[in-house]
């Protein structure tokens, strides 16, 4: 895929998707929306930028607010109530149902 490719993403309106932050040990599953309209996703966290600058900054970008701002301000996404099967670890089968607190609000406070 090609930068110019990667800049405009759309996220189908219907969509059913994750909101996920972080990498290897630190990533993390913040949310499951469905999109009630279409999204532009380089347009939207441009946008929020716009209004929090400060966060372009390396280690600066407030996950849970820009998350709280998509379905509290911008009203593009609804979130998805689920929870978390986890099967085995390191190959091992074992049967966990854990429940996902839902940390986005914090966002806005």
């Amino acid at each position: 895929m090609s930068k110019r490719e990667q800049k405009r993403q759309i996220i189908p309106r219907g969509t059913v998707f994750t909101v996920t932050s972080g990498a290897y040990s630190d990533y993390s599953v913040l949310a499951v929306c469905r999109a009630v309209a279409d999204i532009d996703t380089s347009a939207e966290l441009a946008g929020y930028l716009k209004l929090w600058p400060e966060q372009k900054k390396d280690y600066s970008f407030h996950e849970f607010q820009f998350l709280a701002w998509l379905l509290n301000e911008r009203r593009l996404a609804e979130e998805v109530p689920f929870m978390e099967f986890h099967v085995g670890t390191y190959s091992c089968g074992a049967a966990e149902v854990i429940v996902n607190p839902t940390r986005w609000r914090e966002g806005l406070e």
